[in-house]
C-alpha cells in the first residue's frame, strides 16, 4: 500500500484550526462592537453640538430682548438665566404658530381663480398682478439672489383687515329687506413683507420677524407702563401693580413676567368665514364656502391678515 504524505498532497484540504476560527469571529465581534460604539459616539458629539448650537441661539435671544427693551438689565445679577426660560416659550410658541400656516398658496391665474382665500384678500387678479410687479421687497431680492433662487420665489404677503358695519339690503326668508345692518370685511394695504427662496426659508425668516416685532412691543409696552400710560387695569394685572420699574431688578420681573405669557404678545388666528362677492359677512352656513384668512395679532395692535405665497418665475416681472 503506498503511502501518500498529506503536507504535500495538493489535492488535500487541511482541517480549520479551532484557534483560527475563534480568533477571526472574535475580531468580527470586536470590530462590530467597535462600529456600534464609534456611532454612538458620533451621535453623542452631534447631540452636543446640536444643543450648544441651541443654548447659543438662545442667549442670543435673550441678548436680543435686552438690547431692545432696556440695556440696564445686563447689571442684574444672573438676567440671562432668568430670561432664558420665558424667552424660549415665547420662541417655541411663535414656531408652533407659524408652522400651522397653511401651504404657499400659488398665484398664477388659473390657480387664483380656484383660491377663495386669495381672491377675498386682494379682490382681484390685476391687483395680485401689479402686486407682484411693483412690490420693492420682490424687486430687492431679485437683484440680491441669483438666478437658480429665483425659478420659485416664495414671499409673504400682509394686508391691513377692516371691519365695520354698514345698512344694506338683505333676503330674509323670501324677501328681500331693505337697511338691514351688516358687518362689511375688506382687506387693503398690500404688501410683501419678505422673500425666500424655499417655503422652509420664509417660514424660518417669519418666525424672526414675529419675534423681533414682539420684542419692539415690549420696549413700548414698558415705556407706557413708565410714563403711566397703561389702564388701571393694566396695571393691576401686573406684578407689583407696574410700580417701581425705574429700577431695574423691578423692571426684569415685570419683563419676565410678560414674556411668560406669549398668547397675550403674539396670536396667529385662523377664522373661517362666510363672506358674499360684496365682503359682506354672512351668518353660518350663508349660502357660501367658507373662506379661512389667518390673522396675525402683536400684543393690543390691530390685527393683519397673512398668506404664503409660491411666485414661479415666469410670474416675476423682469427688472
Amino acid at each position: 500500500m503506498k503511502h501518500t504524505d498529506q503536507r504535500t498532497d495538493p489535492g488535500h484540504r487541511p482541517l480549520p484550526n479551532r484557534r483560527d476560527t475563534e480568533a477571526s469571529a472574535l475580531r468580527d465581534l470586536f470590530r462590530e462592537q467597535w462600529r456600534q460604539l464609534r456611532g454612538r459616539i458620533q451621535r453623542y458629539e452631534a447631540f452636543r453640538s446640536l444643543e450648544r448650537q441651541r443654548s447659543e441661539a438662545l442667549d442670543q435671544a435673550v441678548e436680543q430682548v435686552v438690547s431692545g427693551t432696556d440695556r440696564r438689565l445686563r447689571g442684574v445679577s444672573r438676567y440671562r438665566k432668568r430670561l432664558r426660560q420665558s424667552t424660549r416659550c415665547l420662541l417655541n410658541y411663535i414656531g408652533e404658530c407659524v408652522q400651522q400656516l397653511p401651504a404657499a398658496h400659488g398665484t398664477d391665474r388659473a390657480t387664483y381663480y380656484r383660491d377663495e382665500t386669495l381672491q377675498t384678500l386682494l379682490g382681484g387678479y390685476d391687483p395680485l398682478r401689479r402686486l407682484l410687479a411693483d412690490d420693492p421687497v420682490l424687486a430687492e431680492y431679485r437683484a440680491r439672489e441669483p438666478a437658480e433662487r429665483q425659478r420659485t420665489v416664495y414671499a409673504l404677503l400682509a394686508c391691513s383687515e377692516h371691519r365695520h358695519r354698514i345698512s344694506g339690503c338683505a333676503i330674509q326668508g323670501d324677501m328681500l329687506v331693505r337697511d338691514v345692518l351688516q358687518e362689511h370685511m375688506e382687506f387693503g394695504n398690500h404688501r410683501l413683507v419678505t422673500a425666500a427662496a424655499t417655503e422652509s426659508d420664509l417660514r424660518n425668516a417669519l418666525k424672526r420677524m414675529l419675534f423681533e416685532q414682539v420684542v419692539a412691543y415690549l420696549k413700548d409696552y414698558m415705556a407706557r407702563l413708565r410714563h403711566g400710560r397703561l389702564s388701571e387695569r393694566e396695571r393691576r394685572e401686573l406684578p407689583y401693580g407696574g410700580e417701581g420699574i425705574e429700577s431695574p431688578q423691578r423692571y426684569l420681573e415685570v419683563l419676565e413676567w410678560l414674556l411668560s405669557l406669549p398668547l397675550e404678545l403674539v396670536r396667529i388666528q385662523s377664522e373661517r368665514l362666510n363672506l358674499d362677492r360684496m365682503g359682506i359677512l354672512q351668518p353660518p352656513p350663508g349660502g357660501h364656502e367658507p373662506v379661512q384668512i389667518d390673522a396675525l395679532t402683536i400684543g393690543d395692535r390691530p390685527s393683519q391678515a397673512l398668506c404664503l405665497l409660491r411666485i414661479d418665475g415666469s410670474e416675476t416681472p423682469a427688472g
